[in-house]
């Protein structure tokens, strides 16, 4: 038997589909937030994403997508960054926006760019800041995560972004790249401290 489906029915699951499909489809766009960070007032297709992330987490309602940067969207920026533990500041910048996408293998852009110099600046990674998310800085978000005590899972969500913000890890893991004689000195002037103190 065939059967006939309701169009309420497509409508009512279709929107939920076409939407995260945009946010899929268009996050490269959006990933330019990073070097532009939205803030009340703003306006556009960045904010639409914005807006349809925050409400995908069940930050803003649905009909709060408008693509403008009204205080609703401020409101849910600021909760958002809160329960995270980021600045809370109500702007859509590279930490906020970063721990929104939840970062991991195979992403590319700005956002990845800006992740790949923080942890580069900390010295957990090595590699050509080219903004795609290989194994280099799968190596470089795990071996972070694991010097900060936090799930080593490869990906740069909240909890890493937090932390790599916010706190930073005792020491970089010695690589094997790293000279031994090197290795040798920092191991010979802790021994040296120790004895003094």
């Amino acid at each position: 038997m065939k059967r006939n489906v309701p169009f309420k029915v497509f409508r009512n699951i279709g929107l939920p589909v076409v939407a995260a499909g945009a946010v899929l489809f268009t996050a490269p766009t959006f990933s330019e937030a990073a070097a532009n960070p939205l803030y009340k007032g703003d306006n556009g297709e960045k904010v639409e994403h914005l807006q349809e992330l925050l409400a995908q987490q069940g930050y803003l309602k649905t009909d709060k997508v408008t693509g403008t940067y009204k205080g609703s969207t401020k409101e849910a920026v600021t909760t958002y960054q809160q329960k995270h533990d980021l600045a809370v500041d109500g702007i859509a910048g590279v930490q906020t926006v970063g721990a929104l996408t939840e970062l991991s293998y195979g992403d590319e852009g700005a956002l990845v760019k800006d992740l790949q110099k923080q942890l580069n600046d900390l010295q957990f990674y090595k590699g050509e800041l080219d903004g795609a998310f290989g194994p280099l800085t799968d190596e470089a978000v795990r071996n972070f995560q694991a010097s900060v005590g936090i799930a080593v899972d490869g990906y740069a969500g909240p909890e890493t972004y937090r932390e790599l913000y916010y706190r930073q890890p005792a020491q970089a893991p010695v690589t094997e790249e790293q000279p031994k004689q090197e290795q040798a000195e920092q191991e010979q002037a802790a021994q040296e401290q120790a004895e003094q103190e």
